[in-house]
């Protein structure tokens, strides 16, 4: 089972660390053959899960297997437009659905722009997915989408 954790890349604190640590333990416990893809692991939700996962002496995986979809800009010329930023990662929310049998994704109150893209993947292809809200403090079961999902 390959279960997609992504969201805010902004999530750093303790509460979120305590729930991206809630959503793998209950992965664990849920599926016997399990691996967690995320993507970009310098910042956010993916550092969480890295920090957890990736041993870092000997840059191994520990614990279960996981899997990082990144992309990286080489630029000569400064940084992208938001809006080149945001397209680039929006074909990469293309590339977790692709992979993901499972989503468990983190977002501000209300989900916007690259996370907003996410959901709206995942709802095209019919996989069950949990969204968590700043207050949300354990996983969730992740469910199939209903006929009219609003976030």
């Amino acid at each position: 089972m390959k279960i997609v954790i992504a969201g805010d890349r902004g999530m750093e604190g303790k509460q979120s660390v305590d729930l991206v640590y809630s959503i793998i333990d209950m992965c664990k416990e849920k599926y016997p053959k399990l691996r967690i893809v995320t993507k970009g692991t310098d910042r956010g939700i993916g550092k969480i899960i890295r920090t957890r996962l990736l041993d870092p002496t000997t840059r191994q995986p520990r614990e279960l297997d996981w899997t990082e979809v990144w992309i990286q800009h080489h630029l000569v010329n400064g940084d992208l437009s938001k809006i080149e930023f945001s397209s680039d990662y929006d074909s990469l929310n293309s590339a977790l659905v692709e992979m993901g049998d499972e989503f468990h994704i983190l977002s501000e109150e209300k989900p916007r722009g690259v996370t907003i893209n996410l959901l709206r993947r995942i709802l095209a292809a019919n996989r069950p997915y949990a969204l968590y809200k700043p207050s949300d403090l354990e996983g969730k079961t992740a469910d199939f989408p209903k006929e009219e999902t609003k976030w």
